[in-house]
């Protein structure tokens, strides 16, 4: 008779097998409205924790933005939930694109966190924000100050750069002498394609980071982004709490397979120690 645990014995075998692997958490599409009642499109990640973080994608892109589905399920792993989503006007979201205004993304990441807190009991531990959304992070940490770490990946600090790219010296000019301006962006056909009006107490970067008292921020930027000189990441720093990663010869989208693994790195290191 062979002994009890031999490996010739098929049952005890059998029993001494690693047990398989669990199952990812599933993506579930979810849809919540903004104050101007428009509906948002998300997806959410829940691993059954009480915890989650909010994702908020950069200019012209999507709530599917090339790290946001791998940081999920890094996330998940460490028992932490995700929900990220298209900013209004963009994606499978309702309403008109306003990439100027960064008042209006910031009330979308509010009803983001709104809608986790309220609908599925969460308790939202993180904020992330790529390219516009890091900057508009930053904004929403001065305005509510709520979540306790925030990522700013690739912001740009110097917002009032953006008049003079897209609207010349004339429209600073403007700016500086009404204290707000219009802008708009028409398509060939000559249909406006967003509108918004910009004040220059919008734009002051230097004293939204003043505001930030509770919440930690770190910036990650890439010491290559040729969109967001790496500069802008250094300043921010009257945020009272705050970090900079530079990754050495990443874009502004952490493109190469390196930059990006480092990059979800960071991030799952930084918003997850806490919890």
């Amino acid at each position: 008779m062979l002994p009890r645990g031999c490996a010739r014995c098929p049952a005890m075998a059998a029993s001494s097998s690693p047990p398989p692997a669990p199952s990812p958490p599933p993506n579930r599409s979810v849809r919540f409205k903004n104050r101007r009642g428009e509906s948002l499109a998300g997806i959410l990640v829940d691993p059954g924790s009480p915890n989650a973080v909010v994702l908020a994608h950069g200019f012209d892109l999507s709530k599917d933005w090339l790290h946001y589905p791998v940081l999920a399920e890094r996330l998940a792993d460490r028992s932490v939930g995700s929900l990220r989503f298209d900013f209004s006007g963009n994606g499978e979201s309702e309403g008109g694109c306003e990439p100027g205004n960064f008042w209006k993304q910031v009330g979308d990441v509010r009803a983001a966190a709104e809608w986790l807190r309220d609908e599925v009991e969460k308790r939202v531990v993180g904020l992330v924000g790529h390219s516009k959304g890091g900057t508009v992070a930053v904004m929403y940490a001065s305005e509510f100050d709520d979540i306790p770490s925030v990522v700013n990946i690739s912001g740009l600090f110097d917002l009032k750069s953006i008049i003079t790219e897209r609207m010349g010296p004339e429209g600073f000019q403007q700016l500086e002498e009404c204290n707000e301006l219009e802008m708009a962006q028409k398509n060939e056909d000559g249909k406006a394609l967003f509108k918004s009006i910009l004040t220059k107490q919008s734009l002051d970067m230097d004293a939204a980071a003043r505001r930030i008292q509770r919440t930690n921020v770190l910036t990650i930027h890439g010491s290559a982004d040729d969109r967001n000189p790496v500069a802008e990441a250094h300043k921010f720093s009257a945020i009272r709490s705050h970090d900079v990663a530079i990754i050495d010869g990443a874009d502004h989208d952490f493109s190469n397979l390196e930059h990006g693994a480092a990059l979800v790195d960071k991030l799952v290191e930084f918003l997850t120690r806490d919890v």
